[in-house]
């Protein structure tokens, strides 16, 4: 799905979730899906995930991040360009699922579900 700057939003995603808002927010809630890519181009993304997620990829070109899983642990890979980051959940680099944010500025905030 491509916005091309206007925002998203979505709920109960089951598929693949692959967006790219092109600069407008993002957000999706109860997502089961077993992957997602999203990238923001500046604008904030949330996602609220109601079952553990195997690969997680966000970027969002300065804009803020939140991501909530369930579950755990996962491989956690994160670069906010020295922005705030928070990650709350458990974590682990040989997991079997993973959640890689760039925000390059914006913060970033990873719990739990």
């Amino acid at each position: 799905m491509t916005a091309e700057g206007g925002g998203v939003q979505a709920d109960g995603v089951t598929g693949t979730l692959s967006v790219d808002t092109g600069g407008g927010p993002l957000s999706a809630t109860d997502i089961t899906s077993p992957s997602a890519t999203v990238n923001g181009d500046g604008g904030g993304i949330a996602l609220a995930f109601t079952a553990a997620p195997t690969l997680v990829q966000v970027t969002t070109g300065g804009g803020s991040a939140s991501v909530s899983v369930p579950g755990g642990p996962y491989a956690v890979t994160t670069d906010t360009g020295g922005s705030i980051e928070s990650v709350m959940i458990p974590t682990s680099s040989s997991a079997p699922r993973s959640i890689n944010v760039s925000t390059d500025g914006g913060n970033l905030e990873i719990g739990p579900a």
